[in-house]
């Protein structure tokens, strides 16, 4: 799935404006958006190919509370076309600045050969961005767990994702961000990726070029080959 942040995730969800005037409580926003590849936590979804995806947003304003679904084409060499992913959760601050955010994913794959690899996922972060020092450095940190994580049809497994972020804003419109990530699944093992994505806001649209390199703690990448290959995906998107 796209990155909230989707304040979390990551692969693929886009920062949306509201769609409603800015006193109203209620707000809905949509995005879309048009990759060379589907990357989740640094691994393909769609065995190299683009991907096109999208979503809608509701949130309520007064008490932080969102919802939303979003949805990709997949190819896992199986009858896997499409995954939709349904979340919901509570954001906030603290009031110095930290900015916090708890919530739940299901994962879903409607395709009759694909339908016992759907798996749930709670997840909460934090996040601080420094303003009025150069670059507007925002940093932030996501803890993911699934008690029923899957890779493959009748497997599910504990499973933790930890996602550190640092982001800066260059000049120019140009976004620069460094991420990353540590899956550990307690049947397969465990792997990490650094990624890098360089972006620019141009008009209603977005850019950006990332570039993810994977490494190995474990069995996790044997079993995928060359899906856990280091990737670069160029990505457009928007939202409104």
């Amino acid at each position: 799935m796209k990155q909230f942040s989707k304040a979390l995730v990551a692969s693929a969800m886009i920062v949306s404006a509201p769609m409603v005037q800015a006193d109203s409580p209620h707000e809905f926003s949509a995005n879309v958006a048009l990759s060379t590849d589907y990357l989740f936590r640094g691994i393909s979804q769609t065995n190299g190919n683009p991907a096109l995806s999208g979503g809608f947003d509701y949130s309520y304003a007064p008490v932080g509370v969102y919802a939303g679904v979003w949805a990709s084409n997949v190819e896992f060499g199986d009858d896997s076309t499409l995954e939709i992913d349904f979340y919901g959760g509570i954001a906030g601050d603290f009031g110095n600045g930290v900015g916090w955010d708890i919530g739940g994913l299901y994962y879903h794959y409607p395709a009759s050969d694909a339908s016992d690899i759907d798996y749930f996922e709670a997840y909460g972060s934090l996040g601080y961005t420094f303003e009025g020092v150069s670059l507007e450095p925002s940093v932030g940190v996501t803890v993911s767990y699934s008690p029923d994580w899957t890779l493959t049809p009748g497997m599910d497994s504990d499973a933790i994702y930890i996602n550190p972020t640092l982001d800066l804003s260059l000049p120019m419109d140009f976004g620069l961000g460094f991420s990353y990530g540590y899956q550990d699944v307690d049947d397969l093992g465990d792997y990490s990726h650094i990624d890098i994505t360089l972006s620019k806001a141009v008009s209603i649209f977005e850019l950006a070029l990332t570039y993810s390199n994977k490494f190995s703690e474990g069995d996790f990448c044997a079993e995928l080959g060359d899906l856990c290959d280091d990737t670069a995906v160029f990505t457009i998107s928007s939202s409104f």
